[in-house]
């Protein structure tokens, strides 16, 4: 004591894709069957202190735009959500398959794929997609 500085090591984050989601890893559907950009990590808010450092196990989400005009108005790179997935039931048709997929991989329960595909046709966010 007191401690000494060593070498620097190298700080390593995960590749992501073209919407900033990591390519690696297990996909729970709502990350194979994205409606935005998840990451595992988030900066703190000012008014909490030690602004702009990361918080300790809070990651962050950003929906997608829901239509592709919001996306231009945005200037958003990234496609919205009718540009995925035509239709409501394409969406939930999609994240039945991830789900079922994980079930074979023994990474689901039978009960959760239930769970899981009840949860994507309740989604307000793709809803909104139509007002």
């Amino acid at each position: 004591l007191p401690p000494r500085a060593g070498k620097p090591y190298q700080t390593r984050v995960p590749a992501v894709d073209e919407d900033g989601n990591e390519i690696a890893g297990v996909f729970m559907p709502d990350a194979a069957v994205p409606l935005g950009t998840h990451v595992g990590w988030n900066q703190r808010a000012p008014k909490f202190g030690a602004a702009g450092m990361l918080g300790r196990w809070v990651g962050a989400s950003w929906p997608f735009p829901v239509t592709p005009e919001q996306r231009q108005r945005d200037n958003d790179p990234r496609r919205s959500v009718l540009e995925r997935y035509a239709t409501k039931e394409e969406y939930v048709a999609k994240v039945k398959t991830a789900a079922e997929q994980l079930l074979r991989e023994r990474f689901l329960l039978e009960e959760d794929v239930e769970r899981v595909v009840k949860k994507a046709g309740e989604l307000s966010l793709w809803d909104a997609s139509r007002k």
